[in-house]
Protein backbone atom coordinates (compact mmCIF):
# COMPACT_ATOMS: atom_id res chain seq x y z
CA UNK A 1 0.00 0.00 0.00
CA UNK A 2 0.99 3.35 -0.78
CA UNK A 3 0.75 6.63 1.01
CA UNK A 4 -1.19 9.38 -0.48
CA UNK A 5 1.00 12.66 -0.56
CA UNK A 6 2.19 16.26 -2.54
CA UNK A 7 5.10 16.11 -5.03
CA UNK A 8 6.65 19.30 -5.57
CA UNK A 9 9.31 20.45 -8.33
CA UNK A 10 11.85 23.40 -7.87
CA UNK A 11 14.93 24.58 -8.56
CA UNK A 12 14.59 23.42 -11.92
CA UNK A 13 17.36 25.54 -13.28
CA UNK A 14 20.63 24.81 -16.42
CA UNK A 15 23.83 25.72 -16.50
CA UNK A 16 24.84 28.20 -18.69
CA UNK A 17 27.19 28.13 -21.47
CA UNK A 18 30.36 29.83 -20.17
CA UNK A 19 33.58 31.31 -21.33
CA UNK A 20 37.01 31.31 -19.78
CA UNK A 21 36.22 34.88 -19.08
CA UNK A 22 32.86 34.55 -17.45
CA UNK A 23 33.67 31.61 -15.59
CA UNK A 24 33.83 34.16 -12.43
CA UNK A 25 29.65 34.72 -12.74
CA UNK A 26 28.52 31.02 -13.73
CA UNK A 27 24.81 30.95 -12.22
CA UNK A 28 21.95 29.04 -13.43
CA UNK A 29 18.93 29.65 -14.99
CA UNK A 30 15.45 29.14 -13.86
CA UNK A 31 13.96 27.25 -16.63
CA UNK A 32 11.05 25.91 -14.87
CA UNK A 33 8.66 27.62 -12.82
CA UNK A 34 7.77 25.90 -9.23
CA UNK A 35 4.93 23.72 -9.31
CA UNK A 36 3.27 20.81 -6.95
CA UNK A 37 0.36 18.01 -7.38
CA UNK A 38 -0.69 15.85 -5.28
CA UNK A 39 -2.74 12.34 -4.86
CA UNK A 40 -1.49 8.33 -4.81
CA UNK A 41 1.76 7.39 -6.28
CA UNK A 42 2.73 6.35 -8.43
CA UNK A 43 0.49 8.53 -10.63
CA UNK A 44 0.63 12.10 -9.03
CA UNK A 45 0.98 14.43 -12.17
CA UNK A 46 2.48 17.67 -11.97
CA UNK A 47 1.76 20.16 -14.47
CA UNK A 48 5.18 21.56 -15.45
CA UNK A 49 5.10 25.54 -16.52
CA UNK A 50 8.08 26.22 -18.33
CA UNK A 51 9.79 29.71 -17.80
CA UNK A 52 9.96 32.55 -20.57
CA UNK A 53 13.87 31.69 -21.02
CA UNK A 54 12.91 27.70 -21.62
CA UNK A 55 9.64 28.31 -23.78
CA UNK A 56 12.49 30.28 -26.07
CA UNK A 57 15.10 27.35 -25.74
CA UNK A 58 12.31 24.71 -26.84
CA UNK A 59 11.01 26.64 -29.71
CA UNK A 60 14.22 26.84 -31.17
CA UNK A 61 15.92 23.35 -30.22
CA UNK A 62 12.78 21.13 -29.83
CA UNK A 63 13.80 20.40 -26.40
CA UNK A 64 14.68 21.58 -22.39
CA UNK A 65 17.09 19.59 -20.55
CA UNK A 66 17.11 20.75 -16.55
CA UNK A 67 18.15 19.34 -13.14
CA UNK A 68 15.74 19.89 -10.39
CA UNK A 69 14.53 19.37 -6.80
CA UNK A 70 11.43 16.66 -6.78
CA UNK A 71 10.02 16.40 -3.19
CA UNK A 72 7.96 13.94 -1.96
CA UNK A 73 6.09 14.13 1.02
CA UNK A 74 3.85 11.84 1.99
CA UNK A 75 0.56 12.45 3.85
CA UNK A 76 1.84 12.25 7.90
CA UNK A 77 5.18 11.96 6.78
CA UNK A 78 8.44 13.22 6.18
CA UNK A 79 9.61 13.99 3.13
CA UNK A 80 11.94 13.15 0.78
CA UNK A 81 13.72 15.25 -1.81
CA UNK A 82 15.93 13.67 -5.01
CA UNK A 83 17.66 15.73 -7.97
CA UNK A 84 16.31 14.38 -11.09
CA UNK A 85 17.13 15.30 -15.00
CA UNK A 86 13.76 16.17 -16.70
CA UNK A 87 13.74 16.01 -20.34
CA UNK A 88 11.14 18.47 -21.69
CA UNK A 89 10.43 17.75 -25.70
CA UNK A 90 8.53 19.60 -28.19
CA UNK A 91 7.77 20.20 -31.34
CA UNK A 92 11.01 21.77 -32.85
CA UNK A 93 10.17 25.38 -35.01
CA UNK A 94 10.84 24.93 -39.11
CA UNK A 95 13.06 27.84 -40.54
Amino acid sequence: MTAAGKVSVSDAASPLGVSAAKKKKRRSRLLLNPSSGSGDPPTISVPLSLSKLARKKMKTKGKVTVSARITFTPDGGLANTQTAALRIKGKKKRR
